[in-house]
């Protein structure tokens, strides 16, 4: 099969927070010492920097003013300083504070972020320097020559999911570097491929690893102050089971935690507003289209009973949400004066009166 071939000086496979940093750091590195300009390219299967980073998490900005010296004045999105540190042990009905806490669960001085808008962030500082990001492009296997890397395969679009050819196939293309920087997570395919191949774990201790579940939640305005972090030992763990909890309390979301407030501007500007989920819908908005939240839960689910039971995370597909809910606000309407036509109430799956 004839595949079109891409080529490069360096390639960070990967667009989070480590392979940003990487590209980054050598863009600054080529900068300082002179020389013929580097072609840098990162390759991100999601279809926008940061979009599969959906986490928070608790930032140590010393790596960070290495990187960016000036991280504050270039609008790094830093959320919440942390202000309170609480450690307990949960029993089924209580918890006890520990006395003291432990050092490396300080966090006075760190960050509270979103990931997904830091790596956005860190993804435009990137572009900045004149690097490539290619988005929407997963890398399928490594490419050798002999055992030495020399670049990854994009995965061939257009095939069904029961592997049959569609007449959109388009081949993917082999980006061809020479230096090659694997940023594809703890587990990434590709790195697991490359342990195995080249036999990297031989003779060393197994490496360890734990499955943890992170939610993002909204709770009303002030019931845990924004700055705060929580962690936790014991309930409903047993004794002999490794693992614990943790909150990091963010700033007001200005989606989330505001969405009366947006809700409500619009009403007041009279103006025709489309929201993305169903909630906005339900606080007054006039019209919501989006995926089915609950959907995508219930298929969630399911991807956790198959690898609870065995199955490889990397052997199951990535899907695409399948069900979408239109929402009418019929009293939103009324109050902006607004006539919604017989069509377009046929097509709604819920109508708010």
């Amino acid at each position: 099969m004839e595949r079109e071939t891409l080529e490069v000086d360096i390639l960070v496979v990967g667009g989070g927070p480590a392979g940003m940093s990487a590209a980054l750091r050598l863009a600054q590195l080529q900068k300082e010492r002179g020389g013929e300009p580097l072609a840098i390219a990162v390759l991100e299967k999601a279809r926008e920097t940061g979009a599969h980073m959906l986490s928070g998490a608790v930032l140590d900005p010393r790596a960070l003013k290495d990187l960016v010296p000036d991280f504050e004045q270039r609008g790094a999105p830093l959320g919440s300083q942390v202000h309170h540190d609480h450690v307990y042990f949960l029993t089924r009905g209580s918890k006890a504070a520990f006395p003291i806490t432990p050092p490396p669960l300080k966090n006075h001085g760190n960050y509270i972020i979103s990931l997904n808008r830091f790596v956005k962030w860190l993804g435009g500082l990137v572009e900045a320097e004149g690097i490539d990001v290619f988005t929407g492009f997963s890398a399928a296997e490594v490419l050798y020559d002999g055992d030495r890397i020399v670049g990854v395969r994009t995965g061939d679009r257009g095939i069904g999911r029961h592997g049959e050819v569609k007449s959109t196939f388009e081949p993917g293309v082999d980006i061809r570097a020479r230096v090659t920087i694997l940023s594809d997570g703890v587990r990434g395919n590709l790195t697991k491929a490359l342990v195995r191949r080249l036999g990297l774990d031989d003779g060393r201790l197994p490496q360890l690893y734990a499955l943890g579940i992170k939610e993002l939640w909204e709770v009303p305005k002030d019931r845990v102050a924004s700055g705060t972090v929580v962690h936790t030992l014991g309930y409903p763990l047993r004794r002999q089971e490794f693992g614990g909890g943790f909150i990091y309390a963010l700033p007001d979301g200005m989606l989330l935690a505001n969405r009366a407030r947006i809700v409500e501007f619009t009403a007041k500007s009279r103006l025709p507003a489309l929201f993305p989920d169903r909630e906005f819908a339900e606080a007054g908005g006039l019209l919501a289209y989006g995926p089915s939240l609950a959907a995508n839960f219930r298929r969630a689910a399911t991807y956790v009973d198959k690898i609870v039971k065995g199955a490889r995370p990397g052997d199951l597909p990535v899907e695409q949400p399948a069900k979408f809910e239109f929402i009418i606000n019929l009293r939103a309407a009324k109050a902006i004066g607004l006539t919604i036509p017989r069509n377009v109430f046929d097509l709604a799956d819920e109508v708010i009166e």
